[in-house]
C-alpha cells in the first residue's frame, strides 16, 4: 500500500511533468517531439 507522503510526491511529479509537457505542446495536440537537449532539460526540471 502506498503511503500518504509517497502519494503526494507522485502527484507533484505528475503535475510537474504535465506542465513541462504542456510547455512543449504549443499546438495542444497531445504530442511533442523533443531533441536530446530538451529531453535532458525536462528530466532535470521535473520535481520529485
Amino acid at each position: 500500500m502506498i503511503q500518504l507522503d509517497e502519494f503526494i510526491s507522485l502527484c507533484i511529479f505528475v503535475q510537474s511533468a504535465r506542465n513541462l509537457f504542456n510547455s512543449f505542446d504549443t499546438s495542444k495536440q497531445g504530442r511533442v517531439t523533443l531533441d536530446f537537449n530538451q529531453f535532458v532539460y525536462c528530466t532535470a526540471n521535473c520535481r520529485i
